[in-house]
C-alpha cells in the first residue's frame, strides 16, 4: 500500500529518468510491439502515472544496457508487453526476470504481464503460473478498461450491484434429459431451439494502406534492434520521397542498402516494392528486387504479403507469388542480410 500511495502522490507527465525516483511503471517490450507499448504508456500517463519507456526516455549517447537495468530497478512495477516476439527475444528476459525476482510470489504485483498478441502457445517456464492482462482482440475502450482493472492492486469489485439470483427464472421441476437418450421427445425439443453455428471466416476486411505502413515499421524496428546489438555495426533509416531507406554500416561504409517503397510496380497504391544492394545503392529508383500486395489468408486467419520475388530473398525466381506472414518475411530477410554482412567480413 505504501508503494501505491507513493506512486499516486508523484504521478505526472514529462519526467527525467535520471533524477526521478518515483516511477510507477517500467514498460518492457520488444521492438515489434513498440506501438502497443506507447499506447499503454500514454493511457497510464493520461491518468498521471509515471512511466519509463525506451522509445521516449532513452536518448542518444546513453548506455542501453545500463538504462534498462536502472529502469527495472527504479520503477515500482514492470509491465511486460507479451507477444511471440517478446517471449522469443533474449534481451527481454532480464527485464521481466528482475521484476519477478523482487516479488516471486506475486503478492505486490510488481510484474504485470499484458498480452497484446496471442502467445499462449509460447508461454513456458514461469509464465503459465503468472496471471496476465489479456488485450487480444479487444476494442480500444475495452482494452483500456482491462488495462486499468488489471493494474489495480485492490479488489476487482464492480461499481454496480450484481443481479439478484432469485430474479432469474429456472425450470427446476423439468426433468433433465439423459445424455444418452435419443427419443423423439428430445429430438423435438432440439428442433425448437436455435443453434448458434460459428460464422464462416473465409475472408476479412482490412485496410491495406494501414497494413503496409505497419509492415514497414515492423521491418525497420526489428532490423534496427538486431543491428544495434552488434558493436561493429551501425543502423540508419529515413523516409525520402515515399521511400523508407535503410542502411547498415560498418566503419562509416554502407555494407547493405534496402529501399522500401509504398505502392509501385504491379501492386497498386496499397502495395509495396523492395530494392536492395550489397553496399551502397547505386542503381536508379526504378529498379526493384521484389514487389507485393497484402491479402487475407483464411487458413492462418491473418494478413499475409503475396510477394513476387526476383532476387530479394531468393535467387531470380519470379514464378508465382509466395505468401509470408510478418514473422516469416522478417526471418527470411534477416537471413539474406546476415549472409551479406558475413560476406563483407571476408
Amino acid at each position: 500500500m505504501a508503494e501505491e500511495n507513493q506512486g499516486k502522490a508523484n504521478r505526472g507527465g514529462n519526467h527525467d529518468t535520471a533524477t526521478n525516483s518515483s516511477i510507477d511503471f517500467f514498460i518492457s517490450y520488444n521492438g515489434a510491439d513498440k506501438t502497443w507499448a506507447e499506447w499503454i504508456a500514454w493511457q497510464l500517463e493520461e491518468e498521471r502515472f509515471m512511466t519509463i519507456l525506451q522509445a521516449w526516455d532513452f536518448r542518444p549517447g546513453g548506455n542501453f544496457v545500463l538504462k534498462m537495468q536502472e529502469a527495472s530497478e527504479k520503477a515500482n512495477r514492470t509491465i511486460a508487453v507479451l507477444s511471440p516476439n517478446y517471449l522469443n527475444a533474449d534481451f527481454t528476459q532480464p527485464e521481466w526476470a528482475a521484476a519477478f525476482r523482487r516479488d516471486p510470489q506475486g503478492a505486490k504485483g510488481i510484474l504485470v504481464p499484458v498480452m497484446v498478441r496471442d502467445c499462449k502457445r509460447e508461454l513456458a517456464g514461469l509464465w503459465p503460473q503468472i496471471i496476465y492482462i489479456d488485450l487480444v482482440d479487444l476494442n480500444e475502450q475495452a482494452a483500456r478498461k482491462a488495462l486499468f482493472d488489471g493494474i489495480n492492486l485492490g479488489r476487482n469489485k464492480p461499481i454496480t450491484p450484481p443481479v439478484f439470483p432469485g430474479a432469474i427464472k429456472h425450470n427446476e421441476a423439468e426433468e433433465p434429459n439423459f445424455p444418452g437418450r435419443t427419443s423423439s421427445v428430445a429430438s423435438a425439443k432440439l428442433s425448437k431451439e436455435k443453434l448458434a453455428l460459428p460464422k464462416l471466416r473465409s475472408s476479412r476486411s482490412f485496410n491495406p494502406y494501414k497494413m503496409r505502413d505497419e509492415w514497414i515499421e515492423y521491418i525497420t524496428s526489428n532490423l534496427q534492434e538486431a543491428i544495434e546489438r552488434e558493436a561493429s555495426l551501425d543502423f540508419y533509416a529515413d523516409d525520402i520521397e515515399g521511400h523508407r531507406q535503410i542502411r547498415i554500416l560498418r566503419n562509416q561504409d554502407t555494407i547493405y542498402s534496402l529501399n522500401i517503397k509504398k505502392g509501385g510496380f504491379g501492386s497498386g497504391d496499397a502495395g509495396i516494392v523492395f530494392s536492395y544492394a550489397a553496399g551502397r545503392m547505386i542503381f536508379d529508383r526504378g529498379s526493384f528486387n521484389a514487389w507485393g500486395q497484402f491479402a487475407w489468408d483464411a487458413t492462418k486467419e491473418l494478413v499475409v504479403l503475396e510477394l513476387h520475388d526476383i532476387s530479394l530473398l531468393s535467387s531470380f525466381n519470379i514464378g508465382d507469388a509466395k505468401r509470408y506472414t510478418k514473422e516469416e518475411f522478417l526471418a527470411a530477410l534477416w537471413n539474406k542480410i546476415r549472409s551479406t554482412i558475413e560476406k563483407s567480413d571476408r
